[in-house]
C-alpha cells in the first residue's frame, strides 16, 4: 500500500466517525497497517488534517470518541489496537495533537493580542506610571507572602487598559506572563466561567517551558477536559502539568481582568475559590493578578480567608494622581485633533480652564476621556462644536456619551427592581454631597426612612451601586464588608458624570430622575419625620 493510498483510506475512516461511531476500531486497523507508509507521507497527512477541520469537525469530539473507542475496543475484545497517542502523532505528525484539540475548546477573544481585542485599551504613554510600578514591585519582589494581586476600582477608571500595558509590559521584557483572561459581558466564550482554565492552559502551554508536553498528555488521555467542570479543568489541565515540572519552578504570571464581567455571581465566587485553592499549595508558583469592580460578592471574598491573608489589595483612586494623568491625556488627544482639522481656531484650544473641567467631571473615569475625545474628534464634524456640547447639557449629549450611558445602564440593570432602585437613586441625588454626621442613625437607615421601607433593603440596592459610590473617609464602596454601618457615614456618587446620566432623560430612559420631583417629595417627607421626632 503507497502513502497516498494510506491517506484516502484514513480519510475515508475518519469521514464516518459522526455517521457510525464504532467505525473507529476498523480505523485503528487500518491506521496500524501504514504506519509505516504515514511516516513517511508527513506533507499528505498534513494536507488531511487540513481537510478534516475545513469540513467544521471539532477536533476535541472527534479525539473523545476515539478515546472512548479505544477504552471499549481493549476491555470487549482485549485487543491492543494501536494506542491513541501513537494514532494521534500519525494524524499529524511532529505536532502536539493535545494542544490541537485544545487550541479548538478555548476563547481566543479573551487573550491580551486576540484580534478581536484589537486594538485593545491601553494607557497612555506617560500615565499609570506610579501603579504600573507598584505592580511590577509586587512581582519582582522575593519577600512577599501574597500570591494574588486584586487590583480594583469602580467603573470606567481604566482597569482593563492597566491589565493589557502589564501583559505587553511582562511580555517585552521577557518576563514570564504565563496566560491572560479578559472577561467581556455578553461576549460568546469571554464572559463564561467554563472558558477560563482551559484558555489560560492553552496559553501556559504556549509560554512556559515544558508545560506544553504535560499539557499534551493530559489532552491526549482525555480530549474531552475542556468540557470538564472549572475544578477539574484547572486540576487536570494546570495544577497537575504544573506540579511535573522539574525543580526550582517558573513563576508565571496570569492576569485575569473584568471579574466582575463573568456571568452570575456564583461563577465569581466559584473562581476565586479555585484560584485561592491554587495559591495554599506551597509548589504551585504561579501568580495571579485579578482585576474588577469592588462588587460585593468579589469584595466578601477577598474580605475572608484564605483570599485576606495570600492577597494584596491596590486600589485605583486618586492616591494614583489620576487626575494629572488625565489632564494630560485629554490635553495631548484634543491637540492631536486642533492639528489634524488644520482649521483656525481660539488659541490656546482647548483653554486651561477647559482642560481642567473636563477632568474634574471625568472624576478619575479614563472612559469618561476617551469619550470626549471620540466625540469631539468625529469625523466631518466641528471640534470646537463638540466640545461646547460636552461643557454645556444639550441633547446632543445622548449622543456624545452613549458608550458611557451603556456602562452606567449595565451596571444598573443586574437589580432586579428598576423602580425601588430609582427611588434610591432620587433619594440619593438629592442629598448628594449634602448631608453630615449630624443626621442619626446610618445613610440607610436615613435612606429607608425617606422612603418609609426596611434598611436591609436599602442597603441591598447599596451593594449593587458599589462600583459606582464612594463612602466618606473610606477607600472603598458601601457594604463591602458585609456588615451594617454603626455611624452615619455619607455615600455619594463616585462620578460627577453619572449624575448627568441620571438627570437627563434621553440619557437615562427608565433611571431618569426628575430632580424637582423627587426633591419636593423627599424634603416633604424630610419634614415630616422631623415633626414626628419632635411629638415623640
Amino acid at each position: 500500500m503507497n502513502g497516498a493510498s494510506s491517506i484516502l483510506l484514513i480519510n475515508s475512516r475518519i469521514s464516518g466517525v459522526r455517521s457510525s461511531p464504532f467505525s473507529l476500531p476498523s480505523t485503528f486497523r487500518v491506521i496500524n497497517q501504514c504506519t509505516s507508509d504515514c511516516a513517511h507521507s508527513s506533507e499528505k497527512v498534513d494536507v488531511l488534517f487540513s481537510e478534516r477541520e475545513e469540513r467544521g469537525y471539532q477536533w476535541w469530539e472527534i479525539l473523545h470518541r476515539q478515546w472512548r473507542l479505544q477504552q471499549y475496543f481493549d476491555r470487549e475484545w482485549c485487543v491492543s489496537s494501536l494506542p491513541l497517542r501513537s494514532i494521534l502523532r500519525i494524524i499529524r505528525p511532529g505536532t502536539s495533537a493535545g494542544i490541537q484539540a485544545l487550541s479548538h475548546a478555548i476563547s481566543h477573544g479573551a487573550m491580551h493580542d486576540s484580534s478581536e481585542r484589537d486594538p485593545p485599551p491601553r494607557c497612555y504613554p506617560g500615565t499609570r506610571k506610579k501603579v504600573v510600578d507598584d505592580i511590577v514591585h509586587w512581582l519582582e519582589d522575593p519577600q512577599t507572602t501574597t500570591s494574588v494581586l486584586w487590583v480594583n476600582g469602580r467603573a470606567g477608571i481604566g482597569k482593563s487598559a492597566l491589565m493589557q500595558t502589564i501583559a505587553e509590559l511582562l511580555l517585552d521584557n521577557k518576563l514570564e506572563l504565563g496566560g491572560c483572561f479578559f472577561f467581556k459581558t455578553k461576549i460568546s466564550r469571554c464572559d463564561e466561567k467554563g472558558y477560563l482554565f482551559s484558555t489560560l492552559a492553552y496559553q501556559l502551554a504556549v509560554n512556559v517551558a515544558c508545560m506544553r508536553e504535560h499539557i499534551n498528555q493530559a489532552m491526549e488521555g482525555n480530549p474531552a477536559l475542556p468540557t470538564k467542570s472549572a475544578a477539574i479543568q484547572l486540576h487536570q489541565l494546570i495544577i497537575e502539568p504544573f506540579m511535573r515540572l522539574p525543580t526550582p519552578r517558573p513563576s508565571p504570571v496570569i492576569i485575569i481582568d473584568g471579574l466582575d464581567e463573568c456571568d452570575g455571581s456564583e461563577a465569581q465566587r466559584d473562581i476565586l475559590s479555585l484560584i485561592s485553592q491554587v495559591s495554599t499549595i506551597p509548589d504551585i508558583t504561579i501568580r495571579f493578578i485579578i482585576a474588577s469592580r469592588p462588587e460585593y460578592q468579589i469584595t466578601y471574598m477577598f474580605n475572608k480567608e484564605p483570599l485576606l491573608k495570600m492577597a494584596r489589595r491596590l486600589v485605583l483612586d486618586e492616591d494614583y494622581e489620576s487626575f494629572s494623568d488625565i489632564m494630560m491625556y485629554l490635553r495631548d488627544g484634543l491637540n492631536e485633533i486642533h492639528e489634524r482639522g488644520n482649521i483656525i481656531r481660539p488659541n490656546p484650544w482647548p483653554s486651561d480652564s477647559q482642560l481642567e473641567q473636563l477632568a474634574w467631571r471625568a472624576s478619575g473615569q479614563f472612559i469618561y476621556a476617551a469619550t470626549v475625545l471620540k466625540f469631539v474628534g468625529s469625523d466631518f464634524c466641528d471640534p470646537e462644536e463638540h466640545l461646547d456640547i460636552i461643557l454645556h447639557p444639550s441633547p446632543m449629549q445622548a449622543a456624545a456619551f452613549s458608550e458611557l450611558d451603556r456602562l452606567y445602564t449595565q451596571i444598573l440593570s443586574v437589580y432586579p427592581d428598576p423602580d425601588f432602585l430609582k427611588s434610591v437613586l432620587g433619594v440619593m441625588t438629592v442629598f448628594d454631597g449634602e448631608l453630615t454626621c449630624a443626621v442619626p442613625g446610618t445613610y440607610p437607615s436615613f435612606v429607608a426612612d425617606i422612603l418609609g421601607t426596611r434598611e436591609g433593603k436599602v442597603c441591598v440596592v447599596l451593594r449593587a451601586l458599589q462600583s459606582l459610590t464612594a463612602v466618606e473617609g473610606a477607600a472603598t464602596a458601601p457594604g463591602i464588608a458585609g456588615t451594617v454601618h454603626q455611624i452615619f457615614q455619607r455615600i455619594d456618587f463616585a462620578h460627577k458624570s453619572f449624575v448627568d446620566f441620571l438627570l437627563d432623560n434621553a440619557r437615562s430612559q427608565q433611571y431618569f430622575v426628575d430632580f424637582d420631583a423627587v426633591q419636593s417629595q423627599v424634603l416633604c417627607r424630610a419634614f415630616d419625620l422631623v415633626i414626628e421626632s419632635i411629638r415623640r
